[in-house]
């Protein structure tokens, strides 16, 4: 364990991924922190999408990759109220059986993530919570929005810094193999 900004601590095994997608599904973080090589499995109930940061390092880019990942429509018009759409209409693909139980996107690299555009980078990160919310309070039937970001230890205290900027929580994800 080691102690971050703030005298709060940073768990150096984290909490599982289910118990980390649990609390996201009512009040808990929204984005998760994985350390190392592959996170676990997301559970087969999700829908899991993989990213990297190193194709989102401008705002286009990140319209891109995401619109590419979550299969946005034709239409998405590249700009942060569409993104925000499209984000909040992950369900509308869904038909009534096969209802996924959350989504899931695992940025990799995630401190490239919009390294040098602050302003566009805390909109990303505080739109996050905005999606949980809405799979949590909004939409129906209820469903789990989560992040999980994916670094390498010596670049986890920075890429913690600047969520924490944003106004985001970041927990430490674990495997309980590890724990």
């Amino acid at each position: 364990m080691t102690s971050g900004a703030g005298g709060d601590s940073i768990s150096d095994t984290g909490i599982p991924l289910a118990r980390f997608l649990d609390a996201a599904s009512r009040k808990g973080p929204a984005v998760g922190l994985w350390v190392g090589s592959r996170p676990p499995s997301a559970p087969s109930s999700y829908e899991y999408r993989e990213v990297t940061g190193r194709t989102m390092t401008t705002v286009n880019g990140l319209y891109e990759t995401y619109a590419r990942a979550w299969d946005f429509p034709d239409y998405f018009g590249h700009n942060a109220d569409a993104f925000d759409e499209c984000m909040r209409e992950l369900d509308d693909s869904a038909g009534p059986t096969d209802s996924p139980a959350g989504y899931l996107t695992d940025i990799v690299d995630a401190d490239r993530l919009l390294a040098t555009d602050r302003e566009a980078f805390d909109w990303f990160a505080t739109s996050q919570l905005r999606f949980r919310d809405h799979y949590r309070d909004v939409a129906v039937p209820h469903r789990t929005f989560a992040t999980l970001l994916e670094t390498s230890a010596d670049r986890r205290r920075e890429l913690i810094t600047r969520w924490r900027r944003a106004g985001v929580t970041v927990v430490t994800v674990g495997d309980d193999r590890r724990l």
